[in-house]
């Protein structure tokens, strides 16, 4: 039995990977005029605009003015170029991705160019190509009143001087996203078809011929970017360095002043747009190379992913091993995986799949980097079902805290990991004191407190998710520290091969205030007669939109522990979809792309969500070994939330009793430095004694308590060092409570 327990489900979504953020843009915030001479006073003049792909459509046509001190003011009509709207690669490094642009959830942007003829009437010396629309995207946050500010561009063309002229043209396009805390390098150089000099040049974004955009301070039009090096635009080059410090969006605008001769003969502004992001791109650099993993379940046999054939939905690792190191890439819930890798060979295999249940083939695919960087290799790997194994899981997962005269949602995840379709039932016993509300999908029948629901033909690869809500009695029915056992069992049992996962059950504590951020391990204390500990630490982290707005991107970076072993990560279920990295130093990372977690203000159950999985200690995990974790969660473009810390600690087993026959002691606050409050149902303090253990087993204090009909006893710790203690209280023949303590 496990307090608060473990989620193991393999969700089976179809979701591609999502290289970049999802912030939506509303309007356009990039583009540039460009012309170039046909003949005379003839030039054909090209439009170039980027646009979010969830944005509003492309214009029709683009109305172009073209002014001049000396020969008025006219405009012309610029219509699409036949297959414009191309989507723009926003990073170096091309993923499996589908944007929005074509019905996914990554952020997609177009380009879309528009040309047409301009006969100008006289040479003048300030002919002005200008374009204006409404407006641009309120997402920005550099800019002030960024939704309420129009784009605008102009080119200028001197053809006084030059009448045989044509513009210099980007060789890149205007929108990019940059990894926070990574140099940046963006060429925005130029190609010039007259061969005359360029200046490059940052001025101030236009709304207007005559009006200018404000940046919040302290950023300004030639620091656009909040960056450390600041923002440097090379002015013979075009090159534009800068190392992001913060997730942003922001705007920027390159002129270009073209000489010939040493007289100024036209110039242009490109106005850029800059996505400052932490995501998967992040991964990737000049400096490493990339493994990009896909497995599938083969069903025709024939090694390709052909539809219907989905992208398998399992969970472990991929191993990828090179000369010197081996490294371990969590495969995702929609099969991908993900490996940064140095220069030479390497080998990758999954170690997710039971021989007996599934051939994989190939085993194993090799990539052979040489000595070069930047690169990345995609690996697949078709896996076929090998009939005649029935495997079902089933897991419990608190989605909400547990309160006094509130309700609480458990979350039933049954998953057929086995290779046959399987017709059967799913038990779910709820406590005693618990009042049903709610059932999704509903029950097949419900005789208090037993709900079963029940499935015929459940297909393997794919999961069954029953939410059951449930109202919890107020005081003095229930109190805080008291435990709702409930248990769940899925059928058939007697024909599946792994029997001991058809189980689960929660013993969920009552709490009263919460962080809605926070971060569990089901294992505190591993006693020394547990060691060698063969089983999983399973986590979960939850997390809440308490903003005053959607919140469409979520990132959870979590650092695991040295002495975890990554071989044994298992991710096993979340609330949403999600994209799984492994990063340097040991962090792991979750994406929730496009998530659109309402805020709490508008939706409170729905503004919930959390991910978890399942990790093993190392073998040479033991007695006063810790293992520590803590999250950080970053929602949309805000600096990161801090979850709670857990340990895991090996300590000395007591001769106590056995282990199982411990009932939890609610212990508070956690950590302390000063008194401490220990309270646990049924502890009526009448004749107690209290004993405190070090790490090493050592007793350090022990102490009689006779306080009858109190419901909680305070103890002073303050005189203790620092450390993790564990906390031992014994009450009669039978009642024995224990719970870890870290004193400050």
């Amino acid at each position: 039995m496990k307090a608060y327990k473990r989620i193991v489900v393999i969700f089976f979504t179809a979701f591609f990977l999502c290289t970049t953020d999802n912030v939506k843009a509303s309007h356009i915030d990039a583009g540039y005029i460009t012309y170039s001479h046909v003949t005379g006073n003839t030039y054909q003049v090209s439009l170039f605009l980027y646009r979010d792909c969830n944005g509003i459509s492309p214009p029709t046509t683009a109305i172009i003015n073209y002014t001049s001190s000396c020969g008025g003011d006219s405009s012309v009509a610029l219509t699409p170029v036949p297959g414009t709207g191309q989507i723009v690669t926003l990073s170096l490094i091309a993923l499996p991705v589908v944007t929005s642009c074509t019905g996914g959830f990554a952020l997609g942007i177009e380009e879309w160019e528009y040309t047409g003829l301009v006969t100008l009437p006289v040479n003048c010396s300030d002919w002005t190509f200008s374009f204006s629309t409404c407006c641009r995207s309120g997402s920005i946050n550099t800019i002030v009143a960024a939704g309420s500010q129009s784009f605008y561009t102009e080119t200028m063309l001197n053809n006084l001087l030059a009448p045989v002229n044509s513009s210099p043209a980007p060789i890149s396009a205007s929108v990019a996203e940059f990894c926070v805390g990574n140099a940046v390098g963006w060429n925005q150089g130029c190609f010039d078809a007259d061969g005359d000099s360029l200046v490059y040049s940052l001025v101030c974004p236009k709304n207007s011929n005559s009006s200018f955009l404000s940046y919040n301070p302290p950023l300004s039009c030639v620091n656009p970017i909040d960056a450390n090096p600041p923002v440097y635009l090379n002015p013979v080059s075009g090159q534009i360095s800068f190392t992001p410090t913060l997730t942003q969006i922001s705007i920027m605008t390159v002129r270009v002043d073209e000489f010939r001769n040493g007289a100024l003969i036209g110039s242009f502004e490109n106005n850029l747009l800059a996505y400052m992001v932490i995501n998967d791109l992040c991964l990737f650099s000049a400096d490493n190379n990339l493994i990009v993993g896909m497995n599938f379940i083969d069903a025709n046999q024939n090694g390709i992913c052909d539809p219907p054939e989905k992208m398998n939905m399992t969970s472990g690792v991929a191993s990828v091993i090179g000369q010197t190191d081996t490294n371990y890439a969590p495969i995702n819930d929609n099969g991908w995986f993900f490996c940064v890798v140095d220069t030479g060979n390497w080998t990758t295999s999954l170690g997710a799949y039971d021989s007996n249940f599934y051939a994989v083939n190939p085993s194993s695919m090799v990539s052979n980097f040489g000595s070069q960087t930047g690169q990345t290799d995609t690996v697949k790997f078709p896996v076929q079902l090998v009939p005649g194994h029935p495997n079902l899981c089933v897991d419990i997962v608190p989605v909400t805290p547990a309160r006094r005269g509130l309700d609480v949602t458990y979350r039933i995840v049954a998953t057929n990991v086995g290779t046959d379709s399987i017709t059967g039932d799913l038990q779910f016993t709820h406590d005693g004191l618990l009042t049903l509300v709610s059932s999704i999908p509903a029950y097949n029948s419900y005789t208090n407190p037993i709900i079963i629901w029940n499935f015929t033909d459940f297909a393997p690869m794919t999961s069954l998710i029953c939410d059951v809500k449930l109202n919890v009695p107020a005081p003095p029915t229930i109190n805080i520290g008291d435990l709702l056992s409930s248990s769940v069992i899925i059928n058939p049992v007697t024909t599946d091969v792994q029997p001991n996962n058809n189980f689960d059950d929660i013993r969920h504590e009552v709490i009263a205030s919460f962080d809605p951020n926070d971060k569990w391990v089901e294992r505190e204390i591993i006693y020394s007669n547990q060691i060698p500990f063969t089983e999983h630490l399973d986590y979960l982290i939850r997390f809440q939109n308490t903003g005053n707005d959607t919140a469409f991107l979520v990132i959870i970076r979590d650092t695991l522990d040295y002495q975890l072993d990554q071989s044994t990560l298992n991710i096993l279920h979340s609330s949403h979809d999600y994209i799984a990295v492994k990063r340097i130093n040991n962090v792991l990372e979750f994406q929730f792309n496009n998530i659109l977690l309402p805020d709490s203000n508008v939706n409170e159950p729905a503004s919930h969500a959390y991910i978890a999985y399942q990790i093993k200690p190392k073998s040479t995990f033991g007695v006063t070994d810790i293992i520590r974790n803590q999250a950080a969660i970053y929602f949309d473009y805000n600096a990161p939330i801090l979850t709670n810390a857990v340990y895991t600690e090996a300590v000395m087993a007591t001769g106590i009793g056995e282990v199982s026959s411990i009932k939890p002691l609610l212990v508070y606050p956690n950590p302390a430095n000063g008194k401490i409050t220990i309270s646990a149902k049924g502890l009526s303090w009448s004749k107690a004694k209290i004993s405190l253990y070090n790490t090493f087993g050592q007793l350090v204090l022990e102490e009689n308590v006779s306080q009858k009909y109190n419901s909680e006893y305070t103890l002073d710790v303050h005189a203790f060092s620092k450390g993790l203690y564990h906390i031992v209280v014994v009450e009669g023949a039978d009642n024995r409570y224990s719970s870890s303590i870290i004193i400050e």
